[in-house]
């Protein structure tokens, strides 16, 4: 069902209205890649696929977890990507959102675009708008689905889970959307170190 939530990711950011995405790969089975390339022909030059290499090591010491970095690829190399992500978005668009394939941003009045070019307009230089996230749960039928296009995401059906039941970290965490020329460094869910004297906003 991973093969269909990705489909559905690309889908729900451009009912969003999303232009661009930049989708890191590193190790894969043939049928991800196949979804991944029905998805860059539908979306042609909107999406670029770039592949993650491994970094370089000695033979004996592949696939130790203290002395092969690769082998911690999953967290280790999102901090890279996605720095790799801002400077390469840089002149190209105007705002990158770095979410996980499950995270979907709601804006409650108008558009996505609309509400972050509001935000945009209204305080000059500002290098992130830092939004809340909250965790919640949907039910859904997955021996009745045939295709991806059967999956449906319906706020109304989502219900949100009790604190007691999440992971401090989650009670806590943030999402963001940066203006990438504006932000030198960063991590998912704060900008460290902006380019020139700029404010930050968070958006309720």
């Amino acid at each position: 069902m991973l093969l269909y939530t990705r489909f559905q990711f690309f889908e729900s950011w451009l009912a969003q209205g999303a232009t661009k995405f930049y989708f890191y790969f590193h190790s894969y089975t043939a049928q991800v890649w196949q979804r991944l390339t029905i998805s860059s022909r539908k979306l042609g030059r909107d999406l670029e696929l770039i592949g993650w290499s491994d970094l370089p090591v000695r033979e004996y010491e592949r696939g130790s977890y203290t002395r092969d970095p690769n082998s911690r690829v999953f967290r280790h190399a999102a901090t890279a990507f996605m720095h790799d992500c801002m400077l390469r978005a840089r002149s190209h668009v105007k705002f990158i959102a770095n979410f996980d394939l499950d995270d979907f941003p709601i804006a409650g009045n108008g558009s996505l675009p609309e509400v972050l070019n509001q935000i945009n307009d209204e305080n000059v230089n500002i290098a992130e708008i830092i939004v809340d996230w909250r965790l919640t749960r949907q039910k859904i039928h997955w021996d009745s689905l045939q295709t991806p296009s059967d999956i449906r995401f319906m706020l109304s059906a989502s219900r949100l889970l009790a604190d007691n039941s999440i992971r401090y970290d989650y009670l806590i965490s943030k999402k963001m959307f940066t203006r990438p020329e504006r932000v030198r460094i960063f991590f998912l869910t704060s900008v460290i170190v902006k380019n020139i004297k700029q404010r930050s906003r968070r958006l309720e």
